[in-house]
């Protein structure tokens, strides 16, 4: 697709994708923006293919959308220093002409600025040469060249860095195995991984190929280390196939439970409560949906958790990355397994928390074996 007919007008897709980082960019760089004052830094934002800013039919793009937000908080004006990139000269100029005329953009200190340059594999040598204050990193071409394993880790190096890009698992899953482009597969996963990956799949179909690509791509990424990763699915318009993940990726649980919370508002739809993490039309019920997520979130706990006393906030950060449940879907099951008698929690002296809150520092009693209460612990010392 030429970048003229895609930005004629604006997908559901597109307007969900720029809502989702528009947002949270802003509260994540709410967040940061008080420590990164103290380290005397900015709050950056970089977008690797940032487009024009403006679809023909007049509806804003991530650009225009996430320094509006950023306009509207004052306490940001300071701070935050945005670059934009797009390859295409006239998408960046245009994009550079919807920036001066956006009410209010005089008011940050730091002029965003906007280039035009072509990302490729060398962008991620010179994102790993440097030394970048707290980032979050912005990548969404409209295939997957320029989106490398390098790029991704050395956007995370450094203190405070995020990234979120855009996945276009269509076009990966026909390339995984497609050997005119073996090279830049390679890129992405890492060439041993990427091999893995190509056996793996060669007998693979529909869920299962899908589940394959997205874990040695989450495996990829992590690379033994600690991180939060976290996607919100798009299907295509006939909603019965998966077409792009938008990944997000933060080495700090915060990070995580914000993005969470975001991705699980921008929904298209929920089931008993539970947000689908999907932009498109709502599968009908099957055989395989008559359990309730929640149920089966309530035994997972039980088994995961067993014999273990964590604080729910620890409870969360342990158990929810990847998964699609959200904090009120925790506190609403531990509060129903607490009702029926499977888990305790015991008071704790000196901290008293009002009937029916679970605040992050209240303690979970899990039964060793499913059914068998284990005495609750002491109180002391849990906090020491």
């Amino acid at each position: 697709m030429s970048q003229a007919t895609f930005f004629e007008t604006q997908t559901d897709a597109s307007r969900g994708k720029a809502e989702i980082v528009s947002k949270y960019t802003a509260a994540w760089a709410n967040i940061i923006a008080p420590h990164a004052r103290r380290r005397g830094q900015p709050v950056g934002y970089l977008d690797f293919f940032a487009g024009q800013g403006r679809y023909d039919d007049n509806s804003e793009s991530t650009p225009l959308l996430l320094l509006r937000r950023v306009i509207d908080k004052p306490n940001l004006h300071d701070v935050f220093r945005a670059h934009f990139n797009d390859a295409n000269p006239q998408a960046a100029a245009r994009l550079e002409v919807e920036i001066e005329r956006l009410p209010g953009v005089s008011c940050l200190r730091y002029r965003p600025q906007v280039f035009n340059e072509t990302i490729g594999p060398e962008t991620a040598s010179a994102v790993l040469a440097r030394n970048f204050p707290p980032t979050l990193f912005y990548v969404d071409p409209r295939g997957y060249k320029g989106l490398t394993r390098g790029l991704i880790q050395g956007a995370l190096r450094h203190w405070g860095c995020e990234i979120i890009f855009f996945f276009n698992f269509n076009r990966v899953n026909a390339g995984v195995t497609n050997e005119c482009v073996a090279e830049r597969i390679d890129e992405l996963f890492g060439g041993d991984e990427a091999d893995e990956l190509r056996a793996r799949v060669a007998e693979l179909h529909g869920y299962d190929r899908e589940q394959a690509v997205m874990d040695q791509l989450e495996a990829s990424i992590r690379q033994d280390r600690s991180l939060f990763v976290q996607r919100f699915t798009f299907l295509d318009r006939r909603g019965c196939r998966i077409s792009h993940h938008l990944v997000h990726v933060t080495k700090n649980p915060i990070g995580h439970r914000i993005m969470t919370d975001v991705m699980a508002n921008a929904s298209t739809w929920c089931r008993d409560g539970v947000p689908s993490f999907r932009c498109g039309p709502e599968p009908e019920e099957t055989l395989l949906d008559v359990v309730s997520p929640l149920e089966s979130l309530k035994r997972d706990l039980m088994t995961y958790f067993a014999g273990q006393s964590p604080t729910f906030g620890d409870l969360y950060d342990r158990h929810s990355p990847g998964r699609r449940f959200t904090q009120a879907n925790y506190r609403e099951t531990i509060r129903e397994l607490e009702s029926e008698g499977r888990l305790t929690i015991p008071d704790v002296p000196g901290r008293k928390r009002r009937s029916g809150t679970l605040p992050n520092w209240v303690v979970v009693v899990f039964p060793a074996t499913p059914g068998t209460l284990t005495p609750a612990p002491p109180a002391r010392g849990l906090f020491d």
